[in-house]
């Protein structure tokens, strides 16, 4: 049985797929998805991205492997731009990468992508804010054997239950008003 809910694209037309809805939902075109890492007590501790670099999807992305779309241009624009990934600074800016701009002496067009960036990266934030509070194994100390399992079974459950509002009940979430104001859960 294939699992539907815990699945990394494998086509450029389901990459594109999720790069429309990135688009749509956060207006940051030609986003694949947005990354982070989530601390995780256990033995020994790592950096977020020293576990990256260790990723499957991460060695498949340096290779070329991934079968992400082909460059296109961005809405308004005339030169080809990749496909990428958001995260934050403990991520190497790499070509399908980026990463934001350092916030001090910001012009604003710098402030503005930082912006558009840090809200195409909220969804995650979000997420890990709710496995945190749904799982509690999240907040224990583990063995390094149990943790990916762990992260792998409890990724699967949430992506099952979102689509029940009984377990993301509004409030739960950061959310954005319609001026744009980032309107940040309790």
């Amino acid at each position: 049985m294939r699992n539907i809910y815990l699945k990394v694209p494998s086509s450029r037309e389901e990459w594109l797929t999720v790069a429309e809805k990135f688009e749509s939902r956060w207006q940051f075109p030609n986003c694949i998805g947005a990354i982070d890492g989530k601390h995780i007590a256990m033995k020994p501790p790592v950096n977020d991205g020293g576990v990256w670099n260790k990723c499957g999807l991460a060695k498949a992305l340096e290779e070329g492997t991934v079968n992400l779309p082909l460059p296109c241009c961005l809405p308004g624009g005339n030169e080809q731009m990749p496909y990428v990934l958001v995260g934050d600074d403990a991520f190497a800016l790499k070509p399908y990468l980026m990463k934001p701009y350092a916030q001090q002496g910001l012009d604003a067009e710098k402030r503005v992508y930082n912006y558009m960036h840090n809200r195409a990266r909220r969804i995650l934030e979000n997420l890990f804010g709710i496995l945190a509070n749904r799982w509690s194994f999240m907040r224990n100390l583990l063995h390094p054997d149990v943790i990916e399992v762990l992260v792998s079974a409890a990724l699967v459950l949430h992506n099952f239950l979102r689509e029940s509002d009984a377990y993301c009940p509004i409030g739960l979430l950061d959310t954005e008003s319609l001026t744009g104001e980032v309107l940040f859960c309790p």
